[in-house]
């Protein structure tokens, strides 16, 4: 199985730590970890190394979270990585802000367990990929149905005229 590349946005180097280890404890040769400290450091490692998701902390020191997601769907779209969602202190609010702008899960850090975590990231990512398929297969549906009402219209057209 190919790891996963998990991008984890903390400025905290202790979350990171604490997060890294989560992810290797759960499973050692699940993922490949990119870690940035900022937001600004968080586009560029978002852009090099296209990971299947990302851990974003709400509060980043040039960046909010919900802005960083707000940009990122903004920009990607339906191709924007799965996002879940970090906090040292969470709002039922903020976690139901944060699931309408996009994010796939919204965790506490303080009651947070390595195969919480670890549920988490593949659920997210799991989601992320069924939804780019139901896209994919409406996008076909759609040419189809296009291509259909051509077709009907030009059969139309002949049986018209065959029938004069």
């Amino acid at each position: 199985m190919t790891p996963k590349t998990i991008l984890i946005i903390d400025d905290s180097a202790t979350d990171r730590t604490i997060l890294r280890r989560h992810l290797i404890s759960c499973s050692p040769t699940a993922y490949t970890i990119v870690e940035a400290e900022s937001g600004v450091d968080g586009w560029e490692a978002l852009e090099t190394t296209k990971p299947d998701c990302l851990l974003l902390d709400v509060n980043l020191p040039d960046f909010q979270g919900t802005e960083f997601l707000q940009s990122l769907r903004k920009q990607k779209g339906s191709q924007a990585p799965p996002a879940v969602i970090l906090t040292g202190q969470g709002s039922e609010d903020l976690a139901v802000h944060t699931i309408k702008l996009g994010a796939q899960d919204y965790l506490t850090k303080d009651n947070l367990n390595p195969d919480q975590l670890h549920r988490s990231i593949q659920a997210a990512i799991l989601r992320a990929v069924h939804q780019r398929e139901t896209e994919q297969q409406q996008q076909f549906l759609a040419r189809a149905h296009v291509e259909l009402q051509h077709m009907t219209s030009v059969l139309g057209t002949d049986i018209k005229q065959l029938s004069e």
